[in-house]
């Protein structure tokens, strides 16, 4: 077993904070290889003192800085916990053979600690001669002599000192304690049985007529759904066979409902998801990625804040000329190394995923090719026979877009600022500067004339995608642009078919593959139909002929919305209760559902309010666009849960070293729904009037 793996599953899971950083320094020596220091071979007798070998490169200088803040790290926590050790060895109760047994273990965790720790480090010093050319092993292992932990003494004679107390033998205790036991995965019962519950109840409450069954089993279907009791991926999973085994589709069989969904789970959309992981891939051969990144770092090494927002930024460009499913699996990578070389637990590592995701989720508004629910909205519109131009989506989400960023990434820095405050001024977990975790020396090992045309042809691909509006008659679809690129990338043998696996991410295909049969269920089933009939009675927006719900005209001539302060009001209404919904299922699922129902409400209401209050000749007709693009906004604005939308289930999976998680639910709920509540301020304001200006 190779020496990281050992420390990864021999280290201490509460104490791995204080462990020597080995991945780290690891990644330090790979960039020193990459470039290839050359130095003369010179006598041992005349090599300088440990940590001046020659003229070192500014790698050589870091990798030293990094190993002596390991090397305090190590000794200040050993010097800590081995003096709780000997005060528990003088004050423990030998009558108590738990407390003993307690007391012994953590001491033999303590010597494991000391032990795998000084190994570590003599082994990667010896990992630097090698790479170097040097030989500071000798001088290093003098040096380290001076530690506390250099010594096994100490930590043996309380280690003896407590086994003379245990009753028994430790040798079976000791050869029970050494095997590697991986953690319990347990199935969370109680939760399934809950779910179960709720769905069964919903399907046999009679809430519906009873010529409504379709719509009866599609809710109970969303109610287990929403309760997320198994994995969203594999939920995504079983909304195909329960909406065939339900009879949730207005089918004539089973045999043609189960064609229908197995057809509908994998189209274009799907296929354009593949192109753009595929594009990730090709990405990394040109090494732009690692160059962008070390540029960024560069310049903004000194002001670690600036730098999520030039991440945020980075994610919303990609986002808006790629999609938000495509843009965080090209960012992590870039930030990955700059992540691992920070704390895991300090305030700005978890502020700077959380940037990824929140910056990918906002650039998910930019543009109609950016995000699926910005597709739904379209393809809703195109229904009535309406549109919204390329050009003005773009001018108007981007308003927002920049508003959005800029709130977001203040609410951010703020939450930084506020969590440093309460460490140490010297506390490691509070970042002055960023590490160099990139250099500019060497992007990639590909072929320069290689990375010139993988380049160039992820530029065009981007390009197809971006002019798509105008190139559509030509093209075709979208899907048809990922599949040629896909070809070219596979055919000229830049991507071997092993890298297809880990560059695909299947778990993300298959949550957007049961969102669209689910949105097949709610339309076939005439769930939507009765949803829109719930929510267009709460909002108090009535249809121009229909009686069964609240009018606000007294004919058709008028218009429905007394002035535009109500229609904002309206309008206001439906952003919170779309971003509400969105809380709790997918941002993709919530615009399958949200979208239609906004579309139509618009259509009928908001369509016939003035956008100029001198201006009362008649209907202005632009009720549904607004409606729809307002709409599409608010489902890109729920950031409260890992899995609402794909560039926060992305960054839930980034991890460190030692493969803890940078996130947990808990920094999505706290800092997801402040960025929810400041995004849902600026669509009811600065995403509405800009829509109606433009739409005009």
């Amino acid at each position: 077993m190779k020496f990281g793996k050992l420390l990864a599953v021999s280290s201490v899971v509460e104490w791995r904070e204080h462990y020597l950083r080995y991945a780290r320094l690891k990644r330090q020596l790979q960039r020193l290889k990459e470039i290839s220091v050359s130095r003369p071979s010179e006598n041992d007798a005349l090599m300088p003192k440990y940590g001046e070998c020659g003229e070192r490169s500014a790698l050589e200088r870091e990798f030293f800085v990094l190993l002596e803040e390991d090397i305090a790290t190590v000794s200040q926590f050993f010097a800590t916990e081995i003096d709780k050790l000997t005060e528990k060895v003088r004050t423990v109760n030998k009558e108590d053979k738990r407390n003993v047994e307690q007391c012994y273990k953590y001491a033999r965790n303590l010597q494991s600690y000391r032990s795998i720790n000084f190994t570590g480090f003599r082994k990667i010093v010896k990992k630097f001669d090698k790479i170097s050319g040097c030989q500071e092993l000798p001088r290093f292992m003098e040096r380290i002599q001076k530690e506390n932990f250099s010594s096994p003494a100490k930590i043996s004679t309380l280690v003896e000192s407590l086994r003379s107390l245990l009753p028994y033998s430790t040798e079976e205790w000791e050869e029970f304690s050494v095997q590697i036991i991986p953690p319990e995965r347990t199935f969370k019962i109680v939760r399934l049985i809950l779910s179960v519950i709720c769905g069964v109840s919903i399907f046999f409450i009679p809430f519906l007529p009873p010529d409504k069954s379709r719509e009866h089993s599609c809710f109970a279907l969303l109610g287990f759904i929403v309760s997320k009791a198994l994995p969203y991926f594999a939920t995504a999973l079983m909304v195909p066979v329960m909406v065939v085994w339900l009879g949730v589709l207005d089918t004539k069989s089973t045999e043609e409902s189960a064609l229908l969904v197995m057809s509908s789970m994998f189209d274009h959309i799907t296929i354009l998801m593949l192109g753009g992981f595929t594009l990730a891939e090709c990405f990394g051969i040109t090494g732009l990625e690692r160059f962008l990144a070390g540029v960024l770092q560069n310049r903004l090494s000194k002001h670690p804040r600036v730098y999520i927002l030039s991440v945020m930024i980075f994610g919303m460009v990609l986002s808006m000329w790629l999609s938000n499913a495509t843009a965080p699996v090209l960012i992590l990578p870039v930030i990955t190394p700059l992540l691992r070389d920070l704390p895991t637990t300090a305030p700005y590592s978890r502020a700077l995923v959380l940037g990824v995701a929140f910056g990918c989720n906002i650039g998910g508004t930019l543009s109609p090719v950016s995000s699926p629910q910005n597709v739904v909205a379209l393809s809703a519109l195109h229904a009535i026979d309406r549109d919204i131009s390329f050009g003005k989506w773009c001018c108007a989400a981007l308003l927002f877009g920049i508003a959005a960023c800029l709130a977001t990434w203040g609410a951010l820095a703020l939450y930084v600022v506020f969590m440093e405050s309460k460490f140490d001024h010297h506390s490691r977990l509070i970042i002055k500067s960023l590490p160099l975790a990139m250099h500019l020396e060497k992007h990639s090992t590909a072929k320069l004339s290689t990375r010139i045309l993988a380049a160039c042809t992820c530029a065009a691909a981007v390009g197809a995608w971006a002019t798509i509006g105008i190139t559509k008659p030509v093209i075709g679809d979208l899907g048809l642009i990922s599949l040629a690129f896909c070809v070219i990338v596979f055919g000229a043998r830049w991507l071997e078919a092993p890298r297809i696996t880990p560059a695909f991410q299947w778990h993300l295909l298959v949550l957007v593959g049961g969102g669209k049969v689910l949105s097949l269920a709610l339309r076939s089933s005439g769930a939507l139909a009765v949803a829109s009939e719930v929510l267009a009675h709460l909002l108090r927006v009535g249809s121009r002929t229909s009686t069964s719900t609240p009018q606000l005209l007294t004919n058709s001539t008028e218009f429905i919305c007394a002035s535009p302060f109500t229609a904002w009001c309206a309008q206001a209404q439906l952003v919170i209760a779309t971003v509400a919904a969105t809380t709790f299922v997918s941002h993709t699922v919530a615009a399958l559902i949200m979208v239609p129902l906004a579309v139509q409400i618009g259509d009928e209401a908001l369509g016939c309010v003035p956008l100029d209050v001198s201006n009362t000749s008649g209907p202005t007709g632009a009720g549904a666009e607004l409606a729809a693009f307002v709409c599409a906004l608010a489902c890109s604005s729920s950031m409260v849960l890992a899995v609402s939308s794909i560039p926060n289930a992305v960054c839930s999976t980034c991890e460190d070293d030692w493969g803890k998680p940078y996130l947990s639910s808990m920094h999505y709920a706290i800092l997801g729904a402040l960025a929810t509540l400041t995004s849902t301020v600026l669509v009811c304001t600065v995403g509405f009037f800009a829509a109606r200006l433009l739409f005009s």
